[in-house]
């Protein structure tokens, strides 16, 4: 995704539309919706594939307050992302549980691993990726805004967590994040 970062294209939707065969999906040209062309390409490539590094994306205008769900608003949000590459292999959360994704009313239903930070209702939830230099896992911002503790915004959009390279602490698999 982060390839298509510089590109500029003579309508916004026309960003998403010029990736659909990069990525093999089909989806309708809507001309004239702007950004959320970009949201429906990325929902039809999590329909057909577990690779979390497609949340992988920093909003260099984003705060500490920004909520946001885990789509990117557009491919130049990908454009610090070029050293971030997919983990592949049973052990990871993705491949061993045959992770599966699913679009809701209350968002994108995700299995994520994540770890409180503190006694507040923010977490980091790891995403099966990691920086090809340093072998870093990578992770974003989640804070839980319901009763239940099951729907999730992204928080912190200006930055990824930056993990070690092997997850120590305590992190629980939750099944039924929303986010």
């Amino acid at each position: 995704m982060c390839w298509a970062s510089n590109r500029n294209t003579t309508r916004r939707e026309d960003l998403a539309y010029c990736l659909m065969g990069l990525f093999d999906v089909n989806m309708p040209l809507l001309y004239g919706e702007g950004e959320k062309a970009f949201i429906r390409l990325q929902e039809e490539i999590v329909r057909q594939s577990a690779d979390q590094s497609i949340f992988s994306w920093v909003d260099k205008a984003g705060t500490d307050t920004t909520y946001r769900g885990l789509f990117a608003r557009s491919p130049s949000e990908f454009s610090g992302c070029r050293d971030v590459c997919p983990v592949y292999g049973g052990s990871t959360l993705s491949r061993g549980k045959g992770a599966h994704y699913s679009l809701t009313n209350l968002g994108l239903k995700i299995p994520l691993r994540i770890q409180y930070v503190g006694k507040s209702n923010l977490c980091i939830a790891n995403l099966d990726g990691v920086v090809k230099r340093s072998g870093r896992l990578i992770g974003i911002y989640l804070r839980y805004f319901s009763e239940t503790g099951d729907q999730y915004a992204r928080v912190r959009t200006n930055e990824l967590a930056k993990l070690g390279t092997s997850l120590n602490g305590d992190w629980i698999t939750r099944d039924n994040i929303y986010a």
